[in-house]
């Protein structure tokens, strides 16, 4: 709020006083008063709280004999990234010491890609990020040399935070009446928002309490993120057996597909396959700063940072629970807390028949699959490679030989539950290739793989419905009953497992089609069998009727 006052004596901000978690894409206009730890934005930003795209344009004043004030944040012991601020900054302190245009106290390699307006703060000096002039805070090529993620560019992610306009400073996207277009679902539980590219994908930060099912598997080549493509998820996010591959994050806390999972959030069934992630606390392939729950998942490639570091997760707390997931990549850091499969868990966190196979390198608290555990968290049923890690040592369970990690018994002994056994469960979570290769999850059998739902033309309607058996929705992108009914159809195509093929058809595009097999209403179901019509469903249809349906024309074709 423009014009309002916030004051107090320690830790003030113009939205936070003290933070610990995370704050992406927010803004203060408001002035800010107090004796120490006085920010525009956040009073106090203690490890491992991180600010990511945001920023603040109030005035920010310190009245003691104190210090630590700053036009963003008065003191910072976290991350701050991609911010700014533009507020004048005044002290009744003698001296500069503890006093800054952006930053009043911290470590300045804690502030990546963040800067100042020197003239209007009346500041030159600050402990992190950049002071700038007034015209080149308002030049959109400053900041994309930054690697601020803007509208309308995908060279520096896809979540489109930031927008500018002439003669002014960078905006939040969402406060320039720039509604985002969300993907196909409503995003509860029983719709999610399906996701299918990376535009889709960096739509999730808008709605981070929603629903979301990966459709198809994303490849993010070319696409460099300066932070998690999800800042802070709070929702459900179930990866359907894909992969996103290709990730490439260069930045600073709380990095990786995800960069904070909350209490409630759950994510399950996803790989992430050949990452390259650099920072600072919290590195994780799939999850920075995990206090939800991580379940079926692997990671691959390379994670490094200063500390906090795991191949699947940085940091685990909170009660949080990894479970029957894996690594595989190379993990680095510089200081302590570095592990194969997560770097630091404590706070009751979990890690439960979990195993992890990278090469493993850090100065101390490194394992082989978790590098430091604090009292009341445990590992319970996981392993790690000894050999292929490099590390005779770790927080968790056993270490084990290569040949032993590739040998199905090691893990029926824990408890394991594999395909094509009774005495672990039947839920067949697990397969291996004995004396070849590591456990691998269910949904990565190769004879599992699902064809996906098929958009069709006019061109192509006849020949792709000439031979086996075919379902073709009939849909509209302005009918709401269609956008319910297009989640059922990927569930379609996933239970069928390859045994018939699932299309769609817009009928706007295609209006010939349509009048061709007289459908008047939308969304219309039409299922062929080697080109010809066998049945027909007007309406939202469930997924349990519709596959009913198309196993019945496979059998009767055969």
């Amino acid at each position: 709020e423009p014009y309002m006052l916030i004051s107090g004596t320690y830790d003030v901000g113009g939205l936070v006083g003290l933070n610990f978690g995370s704050i992406t894409s927010s803004c203060s206009a408001a002035s800010v008063r107090g004796h120490k730890g006085v920010g525009g934005l956040v009073g106090l930003n203690s490890w491992p709280g991180a600010i990511d795209s945001s920023f603040s344009s109030g005035s920010v004043s310190g009245t003691g004999s104190y210090y630590d004030v700053g036009g963003l944040v008065g003191s910072n012991g976290g991350s701050v990234s991609t911010s700014y601020s533009t507020g004048r900054v005044s002290s009744s302190v003698n001296g500069e010491a503890s006093v800054g245009g952006l930053v009043g106290a911290g470590s300045p390699s804690n502030t990546i890609a963040c800067f100042w307006d020197i003239q209007t703060s009346g500041h030159v000096t600050s402990a992190g990020g950049t002071g700038l002039t007034t015209a080149e805070m308002q030049d959109l090529q400053t900041f994309l040399n930054a690697r601020w993620d803007f509208v309308d560019e995908v060279g520096n992610g896809t979540c489109d935070y930031w927008q500018i306009f002439p003669g002014e400073y960078p905006h939040l996207s969402y406060g320039c009446d720039n509604p985002r277009l969300m993907p196909e679902g409503l995003g509860t539980a029983e719709q999610p928002y399906l996701i299918r590219d990376a535009r889709d994908l960096g739509c999730v930060w808008f709605e981070p309490l929603a629903h979301y099912r990966l459709g198809q598997s994303v490849d993010l080549s070319g696409i460099p993120w300066s932070m998690a493509v999800i800042p802070w998820f709070g929702g459900s996010f179930e990866g359907n057996g894909q992969v996103i591959t290709n990730l490439r994050i260069e930045g600073s806390a709380g990095l990786g597909v995800f960069g904070v999972l909350a209490p409630a959030a759950s994510v399950v069934n996803l790989g992430v396959k050949a990452v390259e992630i650099t920072g600072t606390h919290g590195v994780g392939g799939l999850v920075g700063f995990n206090r939800g729950s991580v379940t079926s998942c692997y990671s691959s490639g390379s994670v490094s940072g200063t500390g906090g570091v795991g191949g699947l997760v940085g940091v685990g707390g909170y009660s949080s629970s990894i479970t029957t997931s894996y690594s595989n990549s190379l993990v680095s850091g510089t200081e302590g807390n570095i592990g194969g499969l997560v770097g630091h868990i404590w706070g009751d966190a979990s890690v439960i028949q979990c195993y992890s196979s990278g090469r493993v390198s850090g100065t101390y608290r490194v394992g082989g699959l978790v590098g430091y555990e604090e009292p009341y968290a445990w590992p319970e049923g996981s392993f790690w490679d000894t050999e292929t890690s490099g590390q005779t040592d770790s927080y968790g369970e056993e270490g084990k030989t290569t040949a032993e990690m590739q040998t199905a018994k090691t893990f029926l002994d824990a408890g394991w539950d594999f395909i094509g056994e009774t005495d672990n469960g039947t839920d067949d979570i697990w397969w291996i290739e004995e004396g070849r290769d590591y456990p691998r999850l269910w949904w990565e059998l190769p004879e599992l793989e699902r064809l996906p739902v098929v958009e069709l033309d006019a061109a192509s309607f006849d020949g792709f419905i000439a031979e086996s058996v075919v379902l073709v929705d009939f849909f509209a992108t302005w009918c709401s009953h269609c956008t319910t009914q297009a989640p059922i159809l990927e569930d379609v195509a996933d239970q069928l497992e390859g045994r018939a093929q699932v299309a769609k058809l817009d009928v706007d595009e295609s209006r010939e089609v349509a009048q061709q097999y007289a459908v008047t209403a939308v969304p219309t179901l039409i299922l062929f069998r080697d080109g010809v019509e066998v049945r027909r469903f007007v309406g939202v249809t469930s997924a349990d009727v519709l596959v009913a349906a198309i196993l019945a024309a496979v059998d009767s074709q055969d």
